[in-house]
């Protein structure tokens, strides 16, 4: 991975939009990031690592909300943006935190440009976890492996150094992917686990099977079965011997007798009971033949009904037409009356065509008062609105005067600072110059050889880049006094404008407000607007309307009630004819019936409507008589059958035959029954005996092979010392040792080597991983403590473990090409530092760049490109120095 720019803004400290070109800084492959304390330095690597994994170099700032700058305006979004080189390929990382409405939202995005310079967007709509995949797939780092190889924290030096065995097994295992040899152990461990678990489950199934049939061991399930099989010969014996089914079938014919002669009595008691019913067939018989005379009768009866029904229908009708044609007649004078007073009031609806022309001739003149009352309206919304402006524009001229005195009284301080500066800056240029000048040598200022007067230098030293901030910062400052000047300016302009626009307005309000009272003077009383002028028209209409439509709908109610008084009268006339008619045929059918029933003797109506309302009987008492007539003769037909049947045969005694037949079911279901139960359990023992000789089969070999498999594995795994995990670890140490230490040849004149020792770690069991010094001055040759060095030391060997780190992880694998290292320097003295430099030099044309965040004065000496973070009132911002 090559970094090649890293932008960002309102990010951290920083309000502004800023931009770090790693590619000019790469160049002279070592560079500064320098600055005061606490202004931004770290966070310049924070919008790096933020950008690829959306965490901070450092931890504790890994919200994105929690990074944007406070300084920054709200319509301002915070963004990080960096782009970078992996395997040949350019891509930009970017994420964006904007204001929405009440709250900020995040967006993310990534990109690649391929060497044509074309674009291609990775994800649409992309989210964190898409970025954070795509950078671990595209670096092949994690996010703390990224801080051990890439970015080294500040304060992160030290944690590798002296960090205990368990902690430094931490930081491999997450560096040298260590989980996966772990996952192998783990994953053979778990199946080995299982199968011994599957054996224990089988062992533990065969001794509950074994319980379910209540035995201790296979043998003496066997022994069970042996002994059902005997008990169910000897049945099957007895079962053979007892001759049930003879004994059996013997009864049951004896039972068969029986049921015949019951045959009999039960056949000879029906046909008395069929002989019983002969009286009440006879009386059947009588009632079917008055039915048969009834039949002739019956269409006299039914034109009779006929006949009077009519009548009565056309009796009701002429009574009910009678009194509709008196109502409709008193309906008809009502409408005459009704139609002859509405006629009569002509003149009121005159009135009121006359009043609505009237309404109409002033249409024009309430026009113009509704024309004029909204330009009044408007008018004065206008004034409100420019007052309510003017009054802004006095309280921002008043603000913007106030801003201008504050920048004043800054500018003059910074000014004066400056001028304090630049005196002693000139004073100690001219005393070094003089402290040069040889009498007879001309000057270098005015070329004078002679030099009565030499300058002499101030008590204070300043040097060129303090003078030269000063003056940036009084450039600045005047800069900000013009702003604030000139928006003083054009807030009172503004002001100067809005005023001689509120005077004209108001003129105009005046004047309108004048004509439309005079308008409104000689408007109709009770209508002061156009809207109302046309509301009453329109009422006048409706009252107009409505007239008109009641002359006309009163005249065509008339009309109709004479019409229906005319036709109601007709049909009653015509209805007292149909009446007379129906009376005449009704005494016809009287005549008839009368005659009919003397020829078949009945003697009254009611009689005959008896007969006939029996009619409907006829069938079915026809289907009972010649019922009854088939089952008497057909149930003496049965005697016969079953006297026949039982001729020349004895009745046994059916009691003593069924407790007989009983009692041989029983012995033969008793013994049945347990045949049946013997044989099941065999069947079931001798499958269950075969499913454990399965289960068993093989079982010991495979416990034995299982235990000594699991006790290889806990070796392995690290159960009683250096398991597999910590042994290719130490193998990987060893090779990041092998690498600091020929780092560290080059600090203190080789004076300190780095080892691995298999000694337990503090508070553990596990070995492989300590890590001990040797010190050449000393006489302890199995090295001691790596905690025992001094700050500085500490930090040298801290720096040559990472850089070991890094260097081995590369080889791994990871292509880095360049190496950021935040603070740590300023524990080192002098000496400590060339050899920092010695080791940094070297180390530089191995990853490409190296980066380091310092504020010691010696380094920013000697390294000659620069980053020099600085800051302002607004917030901090970055300078660029390339030496």
């Amino acid at each position: 991975m090559r970094p090649l720019i890293v932008e960002f803004s309102a990010f951290g400290p920083y309000p502004g939009y800023e931009k770090v070109d790693f590619e000019d800084l790469a160049s002279k492959g070592l560079f500064l990031i320098c600055g005061k304390t606490g202004k931004g330095k770290t966070m310049i690597l924070d919008a790096m690592t933020f950008a690829l994994y959306g965490k901070s170099s450092g931890h504790g700032r890994d919200s994105f909300e929690a990074m944007r700058c406070t300084n920054a305006e709200d319509n301002v979004d915070t963004f990080v943006k960096f782009t970078f080189e992996s395997k040949g390929e350019v891509y930009v990382f970017t994420r964006t935190l904007s204001k929405k409405r009440t709250r900020f939202a995040a967006e993310f995005s990534a990109v690649k440009i391929d060497k044509a310079g074309n674009s291609t967007v990775l994800f649409e709509n992309a989210r964190e976890k898409d970025l954070n995949g795509l950078a671990r797939e595209l670096i092949g780092l994690e996010y703390e492996q990224f801080r051990q190889v890439i970015v080294l924290p500040q304060g992160q030096f030290e944690r590798l150094l002296v960090s205990n065995s368990d902690e430094k097994e931490k930081i491999l295992t997450s560096i040298f992917e260590g989980d996966k040899w772990k996952n192998v152990v783990d994953k053979m461990y778990e199946e080995v686990t299982g199968k011994k678990k599957a054996l224990d489950d089988k062992l533990l199934r065969v001794k509950l099977l074994l319980q379910d049939e209540e035995c201790e061991d296979v043998e003496e399930l066997k022994s069970k079965i042996d002994t059902s099989v005997i008990r169910l010969e000897t049945l099957k014996k007895q079962e053979k011997e007892g001759e049930y089914d003879k004994r059996v079938n013997s009864l049951r014919e004896s039972l068969a007798v029986v049921e015949k002669f019951a045959n009999l009595r039960d056949s000879e008691r029906k046909l008395a009971k069929l002989v019983e019913e002969e009286p009440y067939i006879d009386a059947l018989r009588d009632r079917l033949t008055g039915l048969r005379k009834a039949e002739k009768v019956k269409a006299y009866l039914i034109a009779l009904d006929s006949a009077k029904a009519d009548m009565t229908l056309r009796e009701e009708e002429c009574i009910k037409i009678k009194s509709d044609w008196l109502r409709s007649e008193e309906d008809m004078q009502a409408a005459g009356r009704e139609m002859e007073q509405h006629t009569g009031a002509a003149s009121v609806n005159e009135e009121l065509v006359g009043r609505r022309k009237l309404y109409e001739l002033r249409t024009s003149e309430y026009e113009r008062v509704d024309e004029l009352t909204l330009q009044y309206k408007s008018s004065c919304d206008e004034l409100k609105r420019i007052t309510e402006k003017e009054e802004k524009d006095r309280a921002a001229l008043k603000a913007a005067e106030g801003a201008l005195q504050t920048a004043e009284a800054e500018y003059t301080n910074i000014r004066k600072e400056h001028d304090r500066i630049r005196a002693a800056y000139i004073k100690g240029i001219t005393g070094i110059l003089a402290s040069e000048l040889t009498e007879g040598e001309p000057c270098p200022v005015c070329g004078s050889r002679e030099h009565p007067a030499k300058a002499v230098s101030g008590d204070i030293n300043v040097s060129s880049m303090e003078l030269d901030d000063a003056k940036a910062e009084e450039d600045l400052a005047y800069e900000n006094l013009n702003d604030k000047r000139r928006l003083m300016e054009e807030a009172k302009a503004e002001l100067d404008i809005n005023k001689s626009l509120t005077d004209s307005v108001k003129d105009r309000n005046l004047a309108l407000g004048e004509q439309l009272k005079h308008v409104r003077e000689g408007l109709i009383e009770g209508i002061d607007s156009l809207a109302s002028l046309r509301k009453a028209v329109d009422d006048l209409d409706a009252q107009i309307k409505e007239y008109n439509e009641r002359t006309v709908s009163l005249r065509e109610e008339y009309e109709e009630a004479s019409r229906k008084h005319s036709a109601l009268r007709a049909r009653f006339e015509a209805g007292e004819l149909e009446l007379k008619k129906a009376s005449q045929a009704y005494s016809l059918a009287v005549e008839a019936l009368n005659d009919i029933m003397t020829q078949n003797g009945f003697g009254s109506i009611e009689e005959v409507r008896d007969k006939v309302a029996d009619l409907d009987n006829g069938e079915a008492l026809t289907e009972k008589v010649n019922s009854y007539e088939s089952a008497l003769k057909a149930a003496g037909e049965v005697v016969a059958t079953h006297s026949a049947a039982v001729e020349g045969l004895t009745e046994p005694d059916e009691d003593k035959v069924r407790e007989a037949l009983a009692q041989a079911d029983k012995e033969r279901l008793e013994l049945s029954s347990e045949m049946g139960a013997l044989e099941a359990m065999i069947d079931h023992l001798e499958k269950r005996l075969a499913d454990i000789e399965e289960d068993l089969t093989g079982t010991e070999e495979e416990r034995i092979r299982l235990e000594d498999d699991l006790a290889f594995l806990k070796k392995v795994r690290g159960d009683t010392g250096i398991g597999l995990q910590r042994y290719v670890l130490g193998i990987r140490f060893a090779s990041v040792i092998e690498a600091a230490n020929a780092m560290l040849e080059k600090v203190h004149g080789g004076r300190y080597v780095l080892f691995r020792t298999d000694e337990k770690g503090q508070n553990s069991n596990k070995r492989g991983l300590e890590l001990k010094v040797f010190d050449k001055h000393s006489g302890l040759t199995e090295g001691r403590s790596v905690s025992t060095l001094s700050g500085g030391e500490k930090f040298l060997a801290s720096l040559a473990l990472s850089i070991g780190m890094s260097t081995i992880a590369r080889g791994s694998g990871i292509k880095v090409e360049a190496l950021f290292i935040d603070e740590g320097f300023g524990s080192l003295d002098e000496d400590s530092i060339t050899d920092a430099m010695d080791v940094l030099n070297a180390i530089k044309e191995a990853n490409g760049m190296v980066g380091i965040i310092s504020h010691v004065q010696l380094l920013q000496e000697r390294i000659t490109s620069k980053l020099i973070v600085k800051d302002n009132e607004k917030g901090s911002y970055i300078t660029r120095s390339i030496g």
